[in-house]
Parts: C-alpha cells; structure tokens; sequence
C-alpha cells in the first residue's frame, strides 16, 4: 500500500486504476510474445485460415469480423467433408481388406501357423484379439449381403460391423441395419449386446420349456400289443428306434440309465420282454 501512497487507501477505485495502469506493461509484453511464438510455428505445421489478422490492438469492424467468422466457418464445413469422405474410403478398403482374409483363410494359406489369426498377428502386426474379430466378421459377412454391401459404399464403420455380427441373422439384417445407419458406434455395441442377451434368454427359455414337456408312456392294447408314445429331445430322437435306422449298441451312450422311462423305450424296441426290461 505504501508504493501508491497514502492516499490511496481512501480511494480505493484509485487504487485499482493505478495497479491496473502498472500490470499494462507487462500485459502487452506477454501479448507480444504470443504473437511472434504463433509467428515462428509456420503456416505448414498446422491448417490455419487464410484471413490476414488484423495487428494486435486496432480496431476491427463488425462486417469484418462477421466476414472473418464466416470464412473460418465455411474452411472448418470443407475440412469436415473432407474427414467424413477419407474416413468412408478407409471403411470401404477395411471391408476389400476382410474379403482378403476370407478369401485367404478358405485357401488355407496361413498353413504352417496355428490358426489364420495366428498369421495376421505375424504378418500384418495385428494384437492376437484384433486379428481374431477380423477373422470372426470376414466369415459372418459371407450371409450378411445387406451388411456386407452397406460398409462396401463406406456407410458403416468396421466398428458398427464387428458388433452387428455378433447379433445379426438374414431375418433381422434389415432391422438392425436400418438402427446402425442412425446410430452412433456406442449404441450399436449397446444394441447388439442387448439382442445377444435376449436370444440367449429366449433359448434358455424354450429350453426349459422342451425339457418340462419331456414324457415317455407305455400301455398294451387290448389285442396285446404295446403302445410307446412320448415326447423327447432332438438329440435323444435321433438314435431312439423311430429313426429309419436301425438301433447299434453305441447309441446306447445317448440314453440314459437303466430303469428309466427311455431305457425300457430303447429295451422294448429290441424285442425285450418282461425281465429283461427291468424296472
């Protein structure tokens, strides 16, 4: 307080005048410096604008400015446009690119490695994951034309792609491609997980429903033959004696123990009778 006087501590709009007027110096010497560091970069270090800027300190008019606003817009539009159609070229050869490995791993020619994943990791400088989702989605797009053409023309990323398959079927392509093409890469992963989630629910469910109706009765009729009817797996039907071939011992693992419904079911389709079935 002392360096202003005395004074000052009686006004104190004074005083933030004269501390004001003693931080200018210093606030145009660092504006300056700002100034020439911008100046030694160089215009071929980084896209600039190409609207001359006015000296520091004079006066710039509103048309000016608004010009200046406009022209930076318009350049930032093009260099936008421009993004977007590299960034559609680099999709469309990532997908000429998952054709190639399709194509390479039917040839088998990665022969010598453990696996074409294996030779991706070699050749190409894949990570070993990497290398294995290209492998994954080069094979599923083979029964996905819809997708399949869609990240030929650029319109899907690979990452859209790669998670897409994962829940994609030739009856809901459509669906989930129309979703994918107003969706951004964070909700299509969201989608997929969220469909492989409910297949998964649903197949568990008509499971559990298929092995609650599980039944197997037997009765004689009244001219002294017996009578089977149940109801089984897919599995256990295809070597149960229904099959148009005829029954072999090994099929014998399939079923289950002795004394169960199936095991006196495969017993009396051999001819077995009375003791010999077992209980």
């Amino acid at each position: 307080m002392a360096l202003f006087g005395q004074e000052d501590r009686k006004s104190p709009i004074r005083l933030r005048t004269r501390r004001a007027d003693a931080l200018k110096p210093l606030k145009n010497r660092g504006l300056q410096w700002i100034h020439e560091c911008n100046g030694s970069l160089g215009s071929s270090d980084f896209p600039t604008s190409t609207a001359a800027s006015p000296p520091i300190g004079a006066p710039v008019s509103i048309e000016e400015h608004r010009a200046t606003v406009l022209q930076r817009r318009d350049e930032a539009e093009r260099l936008g446009n421009d993004i977007a159609e590299l960034a559609a070229r680099i999709q469309a050869a990532t997908y000429e690119l998952l054709v190639m490995i399709r194509a390479f791993d039917q040839r088998e020619g990665w022969s010598g490695f453990k696996s074409c994943a294996h030779w991706l990791n070699w050749r190409t400088g894949l990570a070993l994951g990497a290398a294995r989702e290209k492998l994954r989605v080069a094979r599923a797009l083979v029964d996905l034309p819809l997708l399949s053409d869609a990240m030929r023309r650029g319109q899907l990323s690979y990452p859209k792609v790669r998670a897409l398959t994962r829940a994609a079927t030739p009856a809901n392509e459509r669906r989930l491609l129309g979703f994918a093409e107003c969706a951004p890469a964070s909700y299509v992963e969201r989608l997929a997980r969220a469909w492989c989630r409910v297949d998964r629910q649903a197949e568990a469910t008509d499971e559990r429903r298929r092995h609650e109706r599980r039944n197997l009765t037997t009765w004689v009729d009244d001219d002294g033959m017996v009578v089977i009817r149940g109801r089984v797996s897919p599995l256990v039907f295809g070597v149960c004696p229904v099959s148009p071939r005829p029954l072999a011992e090994e099929d014998m693992v399939h079923l289950t123990q002795r004394g169960t419904p199936l095991y006196r079911f495969w017993m009396v389709s051999r001819g077995c009778r009375g003791s010999q079935v077992g209980s």
